[in-house]
């Protein structure tokens, strides 16, 4: 069965790693045993999006952010670090709800009302808590302490945490149209009426990469994208972690039918997890994928294509 609960597996112990959580017996064996404070991954740069002709009138627009976030967790006698980078593509625009002000289009799906205080605007669409400094309406930059943010089974065993994310935001164009689409073919072979075509335009993307390591236990790295649509709550993304030599993939797709919940597919649960990234560029990204649950009950097969606007 494809729906399921989040369970502890191999993935999960990955995920886990590079978010720089432990958990209690969650992992045994040999890894890394490395004692090396620096964990690295190529940043993403905003070097070629700067410069653009843009108004600086207001924010309103299509926004590309780069971020990258370090944690280091003394927990239970262990130590695990992580250095994640990304690059997010979305929109600013004026509300379509009945509130005053600026929504931002975010890659669960949907739009959500921004906060904007003179020179500051609330950046939790992009992380939770933290707070922006605007220049020109055309570059915002923040950073953040976001220790707070992560939660442990046990508390009393957690003995540091140092997590720090900075981001760097501009705007590239004052267009808010959607600047891609995604296609796909959900395949339900018990519910009949769960089959369906879909075609949406995409209004946010985000790809990362991270790497990380429990120390003298287990060594990873990892991909992940991420497409949204607009205000529906549908979204879908995959991704792929190595850890200790062994890869493993992931996908889920969120329709915003209740009749159709989440769907969850795991390569470590014997899932078929497939993606292909045919182009990627600073300005586009092309990528296919095919996904099937253990079970034949679920497939997908489908497409995405990002065409940032070039003016």
């Amino acid at each position: 069965m494809i729906i399921r609960l989040l369970r502890i597996n191999e993935l999960r112990i990955l995920k886990y790693l590079l978010a720089g959580i432990l958990t209690t017996g969650l992992v045994t064996g040999c890894g890394s045993d490395s004692d090396d404070n620096s964990l690295s991954v190529e940043d993403y740069s905003l070097d070629s999006y700067e410069g653009r002709e843009v108004s600086s009138d207001s924010l309103v627009g299509t926004w590309v952010a780069t971020y990258k976030l370090s944690k280091e967790v003394q927990y239970d006698g262990r130590t695990s670090r992580s250095y994640e980078a990304g690059k997010v593509y979305f929109i600013l625009r004026e509300s379509a709800g009945e509130v005053v002000g600026l929504e931002a289009s975010v890659c669960s799906g949907t739009f959500t009302d921004v906060t904007v205080n003179g020179q500051e605007i609330d950046l939790t669409f992009l992380r939770g808590g933290m707070t922006g400094t605007i220049s020109e309406n055309t570059f915002i930059e923040a950073s953040s302490d976001i220790a707070d943010h992560y939660f442990f089974d046990d508390e009393s065993l957690l003995e540091s945490i140092d997590a720090n994310v900075t981001y760097e935001l501009v705007k590239i164009s004052d267009s808010v149209q959607s600047f891609g689409s995604y296609s796909l073919e959900l395949t339900d072979q018990q519910v009949e009426s769960n089959n369906r075509q879909i075609e949406k335009d995409a209004y946010c993307f985000t790809q990362s990469r991270d790497v990380g390591e429990i120390v003298g236990v287990v060594a990873g790295a990892g991909e992940e994208y991420k497409i949204g649509s607009n205000g529906d709550v549908e979204s879908l993304d995959f991704s792929h972690s190595v850890a200790n030599g062994e890869r493993s993939e992931r996908s889920w797709f969120t329709t915003g039918d209740v009749s159709l919940p989440t769907l969850m597919f795991y390569s470590s649960e014997g899932d078929a997890i497939s993606y292909s990234v045919n182009e990627e560029t600073e300005f586009t990204n092309q990528i296919t994928y095919t996904i099937s649950d253990s079970d034949n009950v679920y497939s997908i097969d489908g497409s995405l294509e990002i065409q940032l606007p070039m003016n």
